[in-house]
């Protein structure tokens, strides 16, 4: 009996590791995330997020969440993705393709090496406005009012209805790149506060070159938030229930007086991680000492 005991503990303990620190983002987002992440306020420069963005109009905030070396990797990629891949555009001017596909080919395989050495695992954009629904968009406003009327039953008829729209945009949207994704169906339901939450993925193969972006989208105090995680390559599954990352916003009986983690009461300690990490890219060859030199003096002005 001790034996199966303790063999219970070990697998309840296991399985909590992965999401067992609380961040509090502006007093407004609380989620719940592993230990070794951080966040950051990011920019708008994702073409995921832009789209975001574009909808949500003004008063829109972003925080990039993750691993440390997959956040400084996502915002000097985002910053300078020139420079970031120079050394890549450099053996590419070098070779003799014959042909587009063997290009192609040839940049996909290094920008996988790219990512690998970086120990990029993926970054969550955090997304949220403080303009409410219905100063947004006026159909969006109806349609979420609409969905918080409705009960669970009549919620399950209607989503046939929502998946031919969506279908519909998503093959507009997409165009030519629709032959390279797979994007999953729709799904809409309510959580305990009678908000609508909508989840989607989109997962794409050009090449030999793969990766995933899974969508959360949910409205807290009649406004909303948005979560992207967006990963290439190596796509850890650990990280991708969006759902049970961001359920502690929707609860009441949530203490807000919780930790801020690294940016908001540590400023100066953040900054001497981040350089640590560039000072990692740049021994892994990620980065130029030049790349190195310039993100440096960045942070620390």
């Amino acid at each position: 009996m001790k034996f199966f005991l303790v063999l219970i503990f070990f697998c309840l303990s296991w399985c909590n590791y992965g999401f067992s620190q609380k961040i509090n983002i502006e007093n407004k987002i609380i989620l719940n995330v592993p230990d070794n992440f951080i966040y950051i306020e990011g920019d708008s420069k994702s073409e995921f997020i832009e789209p975001i963005l574009s909808f949500l109009g003004n008063d829109v905030k972003v925080y990039l969440i993750g691993k440390q070396n997959s956040v400084n990797f996502a915002k000097l990629y985002q910053e300078n993705p020139d420079e970031m891949t120079e050394e890549i555009t450099i053996k590419m001017e070098k070779k003799n393709f014959k042909s587009m596909s063997s290009a192609e080919n040839f940049l996909a395989k290094e920008m996988k090496k790219l990512f690998k050495k970086s120990g990029y695992e993926g970054v969550i954009w955090l997304v949220f406005s403080d303009t409410e629904v219905e100063d947004i968009d006026y159909e969006f406003s109806n349609a979420i009012n609409e969905i918080r009327n409705m009960d669970s039953q009549t919620l399950k008829k209607e989503m046939s209805n929502y998946q031919k729209e969506w279908d519909n945009m998503i093959k507009d949207a997409f165009g030519d790149f629709a032959k390279y994704a797979k994007v999953s169906k729709l799904s809409i339901k309510k959580n305990q506060l009678n908000e609508p939450y909508a989840e989607f993925s989109v997962n794409y193969k050009v090449k030999s070159f793969k990766g995933q972006v899974i969508f959360y989208m949910s409205i807290k105090d009649n406004k909303p938030i948005f979560l992207v995680y967006e990963c290439v390559i190596s796509c850890p599954k650990k990280y991708n229930s969006l759902e049970k990352m961001i359920s502690p916003t929707f609860s009441e009986n949530t203490i807000t007086k919780i930790n801020s983690t690294k940016t908001n009461n540590n400023e100066s300690s953040n900054i001497v991680e981040q350089i640590n990490s560039l000072n990692e890219l740049y021994k892994s060859g990620a980065l130029t000492k030049e790349e190195f030199e310039k993100a440096k003096k960045k942070l620390l002005n």
